[in-house]
């Protein structure tokens, strides 16, 4: 069965009747095409209008403790992991065995109350030291 595409214009044969464009790249093209909703097109991705939101927010307090979701450290393992990692940045050495080089490191709680405010509580660690570090702080 010929058809025309509905994009380019250009006749294709096809073997389904509800077929519409002749490629890929013309079905991506159509203006009806969600993929094309969540460029540019969505408002809420573009820079300008997500700046907007972020003072918004700011200007209404809700940040920190003042946000609806905030659960301080009643948080979970792997959020306070993330908010470490945001705040104290990426570690990048290993206070056991003192590499620098270039590899994993991951931020390890000594005492495993994961307090957010102490940085003392915390060390960076290559993961073959953090491995050896949790089995043996399991033990005891």
């Amino acid at each position: 069965m010929m058809k025309v595409c509905q994009k380019c214009g250009k006749n294709f044969k096809t073997y389904r009747s509800k077929r519409k464009f002749c490629s890929h790249i013309c079905a991506m093209k159509a203006p009806w095409n969600t993929i094309n909703k969540r460029g540019i097109n969505n408002v809420s991705k573009r820079p300008e209008v997500r700046k907007k939101m972020s003072i918004t927010r700011i200007k209404n307090n809700m940040i920190k403790d003042k946000a609806w979701n905030w659960k301080g450290n009643q948080a979970s393992y792997v959020a306070i992991h993330m908010w470490i990692k945001s705040h104290w940045g990426r570690p990048n050495h290993c206070d056991f065995c003192g590499k620098k080089e270039k590899r994993r490191y991951e931020w390890a709680n000594i005492s495993g109350k994961y307090n957010r405010q102490n940085k003392e509580d915390w060390f960076q660690l290559c993961v073959p030291c953090h491995r050896k570090y949790d089995m043996f702080r399991a033990k005891f």
